[in-house]
């Protein structure tokens, strides 16, 4: 689940009105308040005591509802086909060139080139703003997860049960849907493309930066929908299934629903 829910929101971060990360919603018969909370994927579990009230609406919860149930651990929507690798997509100076910009990117999340590389390119385009979270947030590791990964835990440990809006395979599906207008070949030239373009990088660095440091400041954020085709499959679209399924779940139940800062924002947002 970390790899897509990683993907889903680097993909859906451009789509970031501010306001505080945790809501309570009452009233309209709800026979017990749901607490809603937006989520950073790659902010680090820490964060989690930081936010006033946060603790006590997991500790009061009936149930912790998350994004996506990752207990099928399959990675099928991400892996390319065994063809269509790196290595088959570009040419070996280009590979190197990706590899050198992926190692240094990933290697601070002990994260490895081979295996990287047998991913979609589309996936590696958006991995390569990883390290700029760290700037913000140097307490984050990708292998023990963020804010969600840490909530999960908690939640087990004190016996709360976990419901979720959404399968890991259900997140595949739609990171290939947002991804499927360029092929696998326009993807790793568009991947060597942004590895060479330090101007892209620097633009990227600031964007990232600001938005983890927006989040550390708890606050939401900013939308930012202009220019991004893909809003209504990565957010849009998942914010009316998630809420259309929320009516039934919070009906007689306490809820502590996290998922991603960026579904809580604007008029289409799950709020």
């Amino acid at each position: 689940m970390k790899k897509a829910c990683f993907l889903l929101v680097m993909l859906a971060i451009a789509f970031t009105s501010n306001g505080q990360l945790l809501w309570k919603v009452t009233g309209n018969g709800l026979e017990k308040p749901t607490f809603v909370f937006g989520t950073m994927h790659y902010a680090p579990p820490s964060m989690i005591d930081k936010i006033a009230g946060l603790n006590q609406a997991l500790e009061n919860c009936d149930v912790l509802i998350v994004e996506a149930d990752d207990s099928d651990g399959t990675l099928n929507g991400i892996s390319a086909p065994r063809d269509s690798t790196l290595d088959k997509l570009l040419t070996p100076e280009e590979c190197n060139v990706v590899k050198a910009a992926l190692e240094h990117y990933f290697g601070a999340g002990g994260v490895n080139f081979d295996e990287m590389s047998q991913l979609i390119p589309a996936f590696l385009t958006v991995g390569l703003e990883f390290l700029f979270t760290q700037e913000v947030f140097p307490d984050f590791k990708m292998w023990e997860g963020g804010v969600d990964d840490e909530l999960v835990r908690r939640a087990k440990k004190s016996g709360k049960p976990i419901d979720s809006f959404e399968t890991t395979q259900d997140q595949y599906d739609i990171i290939e849907k947002a991804v499927s207008s360029l092929s696998l070949k326009q993807q790793a030239l568009d991947l060597y493309s942004k590895c060479t373009d330090i101007n892209y990088i620097n633009k990227l660095h600031d964007e990232i930066v600001a938005h983890c440091t927006t989040y550390k400041n708890q606050e939401l954020g900013t939308n930012n929908t202009e220019d991004n085709p893909d809003e209504n499959i990565l957010i849009n679209d998942r914010n009316r299934n998630w809420g259309d399924q929320l009516v039934s779940k919070m009906a007689d139940r306490c809820c502590l629903v996290a998922v991603g800062r960026g579904h809580l924002r604007g008029e289409k947002g799950l709020l």
